[in-house]
């Protein structure tokens, strides 16, 4: 299927006036993909496929970050087929991976990347960490730093499936 199927998340406007969203299933592989529409032409069009290499199925949104390029999750695919962080160039059609999840750090992200108001990214993944009940991270981009914040436990919360928020307050928020 080229145009992907079952689109997960929102849809994202950029600053060239197209708006990004992703799928799950269909493309090449059958994993998924990243397209775009545009709302002057009503056209979608895909400009990359997923797959098992540099991630695949997605299951949050697209954010965009500093200098235009988009970043966001696959719950599957990567390394260990446990998910990665990816970031895609919208003026190039470039997709790069950034992170390959694994056990200890956390694995299988479900939800979307929050840019925190201090440059890093935040996420959850469902499983993985000290627990097997996920973890809260950072992501530095411009170093490709990972930091595991939190492992979730049973008493306090595990396998978060949703996304996180950051109130006025600076503190961030989840579920």
């Amino acid at each position: 299927n080229d145009r992907g199927s079952n689109p997960s998340g929102s849809l994202l406007q950029t600053t060239n006036g197209k708006m990004y969203g992703m799928t799950t299933g269909g493309g090449n592989e059958n994993l998924g993909i990243i397209f775009s529409f545009d709302p002057v032409t009503v056209t979608v069009t895909k400009v990359d496929d997923l797959d098992n290499v540099n991630g695949a199925v997605p299951l949050g949104n697209l954010v965009q970050g500093n200098g235009g390029l988009l970043y966001g999750m696959c719950a599957n695919g990567g390394g260990d087929q446990s998910g990665v962080i990816f970031s895609f160039n919208p003026g190039n059609s470039t997709y790069a991976k950034l992170k390959d999840f694994d056990f200890a750090s956390g694995y299988y992200p479900h939800g979307s990347l929050l840019a925190g108001t201090d440059g890093k990214f935040y996420g959850m993944t469902y499983k993985g960490g000290n627990n097997n009940e996920g973890v809260l991270f950072s992501f530095e981009c411009s170093t490709l730093t990972y930091a595991k914040l939190k492992d979730f436990d049973d008493v306090n919360g595990g396998e978060p499936l949703g996304s996180l928020v950051q109130a006025a307050d600076g503190k961030i928020y989840g579920m």
